[in-house]
């Protein structure tokens, strides 16, 4: 049974609700404002006219009105997932229910994914018996929830994924004779595609770009060589980021993990219109193969490891550059945007398509890391590195 609540206790649930109730105001006035967007639009159209002269003066106001849409862009695809999240939490068993075990006190909901059967959902947390943050993974079905418990406790040591400081899969009681199941991870204070939100133009400094991206390759070679599996998945929000200095990566979504071996899965038009934006976003041209007709009739088999790779090079891109190198703007894909993508980058990948660029700022990019996600985004599968390759290039190095 649960005790009485301490003062301090109750004065956190207050906090808590004042600050739902705040989240529920913002909920109803969304952050987007119209004739700000249309204005800033205009700046761009005029900006991207190639017949017209510019003095330096109009190019600088120009290139500001644009920092600052994309700036407010990133607000508001932040407000909408916090308010995603917000509405999630109320739907959650979990939404009446501060206290669990009489351990953990339940903060907010951090993140919901759907599975075939329940959700999972991602809980931070405070462990009372120790006084610090965790992070508890929750799902009403608890199959789903030892495979993934499997998975962390395989890869604990190996400092890639965030630790498990419980005693392993417990089942709590919620509502209608109904029960969840639960496992306690380390917290890790964001996800790489919160920090992109934040930070002004999507862009980190190039010191924490590369130390993120070199601990990540570890990560990554780890999984391909001692595990001898691919992560499948890997993508901002995948990336568990540690609070400067220090920049520790852990990796998440670990049920996404396949043998490294195993020949790339070639997706559909109907596949992509069901994956989210950011998922489509990350995958190889190998993954749309079959999308464009090929004289080719000795396509490479392509494997998940390769994949991997690939996925490292869109993430440093994307920290570098504030920008996804096939994707204009940071706004999710329409359906018909998820498709043109998938036939862009299968012609990326049969070499009749467009060709990796960079853009003329920041200008402070070293060659060694365009060299790097040159590399990393080679078209054919079979001229990327491996990990432990990437890891002794001269970016990193």
């Amino acid at each position: 049974m649960q005790g009485p609540l301490t003062d301090d206790q109750r004065a956190r649930q207050e906090m808590l609700q004042r600050m739902r109730d705040e989240l529920r105001r913002e909920s109803a006035n969304p952050l987007i404002n119209l004739s700000r967007i249309e204005t800033l639009k205009s700046y761009m159209q005029k900006f991207a006219q190639p017949t017209r002269t510019y003095d330096k003066t109009t190019m600088e106001s120009y290139e500001t009105a644009c920092f600052a849409y994309d700036n407010h862009v990133r607000r508001t695809l932040l407000h909408n997932h916090r308010n995603k999240q917000f509405q999630a939490e109320l739907c959650s068993p979990l939404r009446n229910t501060p206290f669990v075990l009489d351990r953990y006190e339940l903060m907010e909901l951090l993140s919901t994914s759907s599975a075939t059967t329940s959700d999972v959902e991602l809980w931070k947390a405070v462990d009372r018996s120790t006084k610090s943050l965790v992070t508890l993974k929750v799902s009403a079905n608890l199959d789903l929830l030892r495979l993934e418990y499997a998975a962390f406790k395989s890869l604990r040591f190996a400092s890639i994924v965030a630790t498990l400081p419980g005693d392993g899969i417990v089942s709590v009681p919620v509502h209608d004779g109904q029960s969840v199941h639960l496992f306690p991870l380390e917290h890790m204070h964001h996800d790489l595609q919160s920090v992109l939100y934040n930070t002004p133009g999507g862009r980190l400094a190039p010191f924490e770009a590369r130390e993120i991206i070199f601990r990540l390759c570890q990560a990554i070679q780890f999984l391909h060589d001692e595990e001898k599996v691919a992560h499948c998945d890997l993508r901002p929000s995948h990336v568990l980021v540690a609070s400067p200095p220090n920049l520790d990566v852990r990796l998440t979504s670990v049920k996404s993990i396949q043998n490294r071996r195993d020949t790339i899965y070639h997706v559909t038009p109907r596949d992509i219109l069901a994956m989210p934006s950011r998922r489509v976003m990350y995958l190889s041209p190998e993954s749309f193969r079959h999308w464009t007709p090929s004289r080719d009739t000795n396509v490479e088999t392509t494997t998940n490891a390769c994949a991997d790779i690939w996925a490292i090079g869109i993430l440093l891109y994307e920290m570098l550059y504030g920008q996804h190198p096939f994707c204009d703007g940071v706004l999710d894909l329409c359906p018909a945007d998820k498709v043109a993508y998938g036939v862009l980058l299968s012609s990326y990948g049969l070499k009749t398509g467009p060709s990796l660029s960079f853009p003329a700022r920041p200008d402070n990019i070293h060659d060694d890391a365009k060299d790097f996600i040159r590399q990393c985004l080679a078209p054919s599968a079979v001229n990327r590195p491996n990990a432990l390759a990437l890891i002794v290039h001269s970016y990193l190095t």
